[in-house]
């Protein structure tokens, strides 16, 4: 597994734990009649942005086929991605604070899945020309 896809798993991991943890809380404070669901939103983005989209792109990274020499291609773009992805959930967390957060957040949310489908691209590409004459050793 390639050292990309060790981190963002790990990472997206992470998230899960902190996900459950923060609906768990939302769960208690509904019963306890605790004004807690201001952060709902932000359960919400750690679930889908920080596990979810985080855990597919570390498993899509290691899972997908490989180009000629057994190349995944330039790994900085996925590294770029992580970082955006990470920046853009953190800041979206933060949206309460300061609401021009929420916008940079998602921002960099969008940047992190171009960066992403850039690098992934070509190797999709590949697959669709494999029959086409191409052996792959």
């Amino acid at each position: 597994m390639p050292l990309f896809s060790r981190v963002s798993i790990r990472i997206s991991l992470v998230y899960f734990l902190t996900g459950s943890l923060a609906g768990s809380a939302l769960l208690v404070s509904k019963a306890l009649n605790f004004p807690l669901w201001q952060a709902l939103s932000a359960h919400i983005e750690i679930m889908i942005f920080g596990w979810l989209f985080q855990f597919i792109m570390g498993v899509s990274f290691w899972i997908l086929p490989r180009m000629k020499k057994n190349s995944r291609g330039w790994p900085g773009f996925v590294w770029i991605s992580t970082g955006l992805l990470n920046a853009g959930v953190l800041l979206f967390i933060l949206s309460d604070i300061n609401k021009i957060f929420r916008l940079t957040g998602m921002t960099f949310e969008a940047l992190a899945l171009v960066f992403y489908v850039r690098s992934i691209l070509p190797r999709l590409r590949y697959v669709k020309n494999w029959g086409s004459g191409d052996k792959r050793g």
